[in-house]
C-alpha cells in the first residue's frame, strides 16, 4: 500500500497525542491566508529539493517574484541540517502485518529524512506520512512546512523510536483486522 493512500486510512486508528514529535521552530507572522496553488506548491517542492541537492533549477518569469522566499526556504533547511550534504531518497518497502508499505520521501541525509510541504499548517495526514517515514528509513523525519506566499513555516521533528514504530504497528495491524472483518 502506498503511504499516500495509508496515511489517510491509519489516521484513524492514531491521535496527534500518541505521536512523538516536537515544533523544532517556527516563524508565523503575517495572517495573510492564500489559496494553496498545486503548480506553485510542485515548482516550490523542486526549487528547494534542487538547490540542496546541487542541481540548477532555473525558474518562470511568473515564480521570479517568489524567488526570495524560496531562498530563504533553502537557507533555513541547510541551517538545520547543518549543511550536511543530502539527496533525493531511494524509495523503500517494508511489509508490517502482511500490508506492503511502500514510500519515498522528498530528501534524505545521514541523519534525517526531510518532507517538504508547501503550506505552514500540518494536518494528520502530514504527521501520518512522516510517522510511516520513520519507519520505512529508520531516521527522525523532518516536515518542512512553508507558505510560499508569505515565507511562514513550520519545522517539526517526528522521532525515529521504539514507541512511534509501535503506534504504527499497531495501527496497521487494528486496520488490516477491520478490513478482515468487514468492518472498512
Amino acid at each position: 500500500m502506498l503511504e499516500s493512500s495509508l496515511k489517510k486510512r491509519i489516521g484513524d486508528y492514531i491521535k496527534y497525542s500518541e505521536v512523538y514529535y516536537e515544533i523544532m521552530r517556527a516563524d508565523h507572522e503575517s495572517e495573510l491566508r492564500l489559496p494553496s496553488n498545486d503548480k506553485l506548491g510542485q515548482i516550490f517542492h523542486s526549487f528547494v529539493q534542487y538547490t540542496l541537492t546541487g542541481r540548477k533549477v532555473s525558474l518562470s518569469s511568473w515564480v521570479k517574484p517568489l524567488e526570495g522566499k524560496m531562498v530563504k526556504a533553502v537557507e533555513i533547511l541547510k541551517e538545520e541540517l547543518r549543511d550536511q550534504p543530502v539527496d533525493e531518497c531511494d524509495k523503500l518497502t517494508e511489509i508490517i502485518h502482511g500490508v506492503k508499505v511502500t514510500g519515498q520521501a522528498d530528501l534524505c541525509s545521514s541523519e534525517y529524512v526531510v518532507e517538504i510541504k508547501s503550506k505552514e499548517d500540518m494536518k494528520k495526514e502530514d504527521l501520518m506520512q512522516a510517522l510511516i517515514y520513520t519507519f520505512l528509513y529508520k531516521k527522525d523525519v523532518i516536515l518542512f512546512m512553508f507558505n510560499i506566499y508569505t515565507a511562514d513555516y513550520c519545522l517539526i521533528k517526528v522521532f525515529h523510536n521504539d514507541e512511534n514504530a509501535s503506534l504504527l504497528i499497531d495501527a496497521i495491524r487494528r486496520m488490516e483486522s477491520d478490513r478482515n472483518c468487514g468492518r472498512l
